[in-house]
C-alpha cells in the first residue's frame, strides 16, 4: 500500500511499512508532511535519516514527537515512529 507525499518540494514514497505504523499509531500525512518540512534532521551513518517534529494538542493539552526515517538517496519513507516519552 506505498502512496506519494509532496513536502520540500520532493515526491517522496511512503513504503508500506511505513503506511501501516501510520495507521497503528494514529500518525496522519499532515504530520509527516510538517516533520519533514519544519522538523529537526538527525542525520544517521548508516543512510536512514530520521526526520523528528514535536506536535502540541491545544484541545487535549497532549505533545506527541513522530520521527519519520528516510532514505535521502530516493526519497523513501522506510517508517513512522512516535516517540512520546509518557513520563
Amino acid at each position: 500500500m506505498t502512496f506519494t507525499i509532496r513536502a520540500n518540494n520532493k515526491e517522496y514514497v511512503v513504503g508500506d511499512h511505513a503506511a501501516r505504523r501510520m495507521r497503528e499509531r494514529f500518525i496522519t500525512e499532515d504530520m509527516i508532511i510538517k516533520a519533514l518540512e519544519n522538523g529537526t534532521i538527525h542525520l544517521q551513518p548508516h543512510g536512514v535519516d530520521l526526520y523528528e517534529y514535536e506536535y502540541f494538542f491545544e484541545e487535549t493539552g497532549e505533545y506527541i514527537v513522530v520521527q519519520v526515517a528516510v532514505l535521502e538517496e530516493n526519497q523513501f519513507i522506510k517508517s513512522v515512529i512516535d516517540v512520546t516519552d509518557d513520563n
